[in-house]
């Protein structure tokens, strides 16, 4: 999305600067097309950081995002789900159950060597086993009784896309948002996965972690 800031938003005066984020959205409609519910995600920080407004440190450099040159993309899913988009879903869905469990060795077995993963907060991906690695040791540290709760997955061609909600005893840092010891926190995240030969190549991975925040 790209336009310009001329009103208020989240506490932020117009600045009427130019701003340009990514964001996913994942719509339910009825057989006759008519919308039932619609789940939006966008990076609030983020975008507060563009506008200039105060905020972490480490979302100054963020660059705007690039607008789009090429044409939408569609892929369509197969009727009923072919057993590969379905395959692709499962093991998506273990590799979060793998997060859960504290299976260090299941959640890596399920990425690509030189799997990349894409976030709202970084201009370049976490590339490679050790990356994947990092983040998985990040989560157990700052979330004691770390739970993820699956609210949906869907298989389409290569690609699988799964909502889900991460939650549990905050006991650390998670990523800029500070330690809030004691503190039950909850936050939820969309993740468009890319598998090839059977594993997790290419994640781009979508939440708002200011909701931890409470905002």
């Amino acid at each position: 999305m790209t336009g310009t800031h001329a009103r208020d938003w989240k506490g932020v005066a117009a600045t009427h600067k130019p701003v340009a984020f990514k964001g996913v959205t994942i719509l339910w409609t009825k057989d006759d097309g008519s919308i039932t519910d619609i789940h939006v995600y966008l990076d609030v920080a983020a975008v507060k950081a563009q506008l200039g407004a105060p905020g972490p440190k480490e979302l100054a450099g963020v660059p705007p995002v690039a607008a789009p040159t090429a044409p939408p993309q569609l892929i369509d899913q197969s009727e009923a789900g072919s057993p590969t988009e379905t395959a692709n879903a499962t093991k998506v869905k273990a590799a979060l159950d793998a997060l859960e469990n504290n299976d260090e060795a299941a959640y890596l077995a399920a990425m690509a060597d030189d799997v990349e993963v894409y976030t709202l907060e970084s201009a370049q991906p976490a590339r490679g086993k050790e990356a994947a690695k990092a983040y998985f040791k990040a989560m157990r540290k700052a979330i004691g009784q770390l739970d993820t709760n699956l609210m949906g997955a869907w298989g389409y061609g290569n690609y699988a896309v799964v909502e889900y909600s991460v939650s549990g005893e905050q006991l650390g840092p998670i990523g800029w948002i500070p330690a809030h010891r004691d503190k039950v926190v909850r936050f939820e995240v969309v993740d468009v996965c890319e598998l090839r030969d059977g594993k997790i190549g290419r994640v781009w991975r979508y939440d708002n972690p200011i909701q931890i925040e409470g905002e």
